[in-house]
């Protein structure tokens, strides 16, 4: 990092970030009801789309880590919300179950990646005494 206000702007956007994240795992089920009805599905179907959020999210941990490596965290940080990001807004306008559930594996994937580099990065960022803090913060 740069300046050390820098590392707390980054901490900041990381911390968002997995709150997002988690938002995002379950937002899905307070439109069960919705989603149920316009596709003419039982309630356990639509369950599914929790499910695959969280295959997106383990299949790509590890490539996330790879991604890091070669590219740098910060960038691959900014990868993982944007696809998140872009698969959720995406499965607003899903025309299908099915393409609906294309869209929850890729917001599982673009979630896995940038947890992949999360808690690195804030233990690459901050060192000694303020280890912990960001650690808890974030």
């Amino acid at each position: 990092m740069d300046r050390p206000s820098r590392k707390w702007w980054m901490l900041a956007i990381v911390s968002a970030g997995f709150v997002v994240m988690t938002i995002n795992w379950f937002n899905i089920a307070a439109g069960f009801g919705q989603i149920s009805e316009t596709f003419r599905l039982d309630i356990p179907q639509v369950a599914l789309l929790i499910s695959v959020f969280v295959i997106g999210y383990g299949v790509f941990h590890i490539p996330g880590g790879v991604l890091a490596t070669r590219m740098g965290m910060r960038w691959v940080l900014a990868l993982g919300l944007t696809v998140e990001g872009a698969a959720a807004i995406l499965s607003a306008g899903a025309n299908d179950f099915t393409t609906l559930l294309v869209f929850r594996v890729l917001c599982g994937v673009g979630a896995s990646v940038f947890a992949a580099v999360g808690v690195a990065a804030v233990s690459v960022w901050f060192q000694h005494r303020h280890h912990a803090l960001a650690l808890g913060v974030k």
